[in-house]
């Protein structure tokens, strides 16, 4: 068996008397091998655990900070942003709510007050500023819209006042009306009421030279005389007529009476069965005459009764109105027109 600690014991030389221990090479180099094995090795292990323990500790404590980490001192110009955010949020928000309400909001502002609240300036700015009143110089019809085929709001008459704003379009002006805003043409318009027209005098009657024999108010009274005539005639009347103008002449006196003149109408004038009483501006006069005539319309034989644009005939014996033909004496309001079936 090999034993190389004699073989080297026994090869070794002594020096200066002792024994020379020599270690030969392979020895050394198993020494070397164990000391990497048992010293190195085990410190480069120790050394490799320490570093990542060390590392894993500086993982955990990045993450612990992470979570409890403090902000950071903000800066001007931060702060400035996140202040122009949170007004943009806050203009978005408030631009979103008032969109909403001008949707919710009605179409058109209606015065709570009418004209007053115009006038006080309680309409939106949409409309013209409130411009104090003024005066309608004739008729005129309110538009809803500033031209002449807008829809009609109503109507306002000569003299009216209304209240306006500084509002012109056209030739229209804007004005409040009903509670509502319109436009009128802005020439009807004026600062001053209209001059009223004074009224034309009523012709005056005559004083009558002729004394009446009966009661002029006395219209219901009942005709006792004759219903034929054989005497004169005048005014063209024939004797049927004559009756009619015996008995009306006999109560009522006149300053004219007309009777025969060509016509091709049905009063009968060109007949001579017609007859005007000429009452001029004697309303009262006149009504006594007509409803004598009507009172006794059987008597006179009767066919139609015309006074101030009435009419009465025997088949309708009521007053019902007629058409306006335009002027005084064609409406029948200066004289009593009757008229008798020849």
């Amino acid at each position: 068996m090999y034993q190389p600690r004699r073989i080297a014991e026994a090869a070794s030389p002594e020096v200066d008397g002792a024994a020379a221990f020599v270690v030969p090479a392979r020895r050394a180099a198993r020494s070397r091998s164990d000391i990497l094995r048992t010293r190195v090795a085990p410190t480069a292990v120790s050394v490799a655990l320490l570093a990542a323990s060390g590392a894993f500790a500086l993982n955990l404590r990045a993450a612990d900070e992470t979570a409890s980490a403090v902000p950071a001192p903000v800066r001007e110009a931060d702060t400035l942003s996140r202040d122009a955010a949170r007004e943009l949020v806050s203009t978005e928000e408030t631009t979103d709510e008032a969109s909403a309400a001008v949707e919710e909001a009605p179409a058109e502002p209606v015065a709570t007050e009418g004209d007053a609240a115009f006038v006080a300036g309680q309409w939106a700015a949409a409309f013209g500023a409130p411009a104090g009143t003024k005066f309608i110089q004739s008729d005129t019809v309110v538009r809803v819209q500033a031209n002449g085929d807008s829809e009609s709001l109503g109507s306002v008459k000569e003299g009216d006042k209304i209240s306006v704003t500084d509002k012109v379009e056209g030739n229209f002006r804007q004005v409040a009306f009903n509670g509502k805003v319109g436009w009128v043409l802005d020439a009807r318009l004026g600062d001053k009421a209209p001059a009223k027209p004074e009224p034309k005098p009523a012709p005056k009657a005559k004083a009558s030279t002729k004394t009446s024999t009966a009661s002029e108010s006395d219209s219901s009274a009942a005709y006792t005389g004759s219903t034929s005539y054989s005497g004169k005639t005048v005014l063209g009347l024939k004797p049927k007529a004559m009756v009619v103008y015996n008995a009306v002449t006999a109560r009522w006196s006149f300053q004219a009476i007309g009777g025969y003149r060509a016509t091709n109408n049905r009063s009968n004038h060109g007949s001579g069965g017609a007859i005007d009483f000429m009452t001029y501006s004697d309303s009262a006069k006149g009504w006594a005459v007509a409803r004598y005539l009507a009172a006794n319309a059987g008597a006179f034989d009767v066919d139609h009764i015309i006074f101030e644009q009435k009419i009465w005939t025997p088949y309708k014996p009521y007053w019902r109105p007629m058409a306006d033909r335009g002027s005084i004496t064609a409406n029948h309001y200066d004289h009593v027109h009757v008229s008798v079936n020849l």
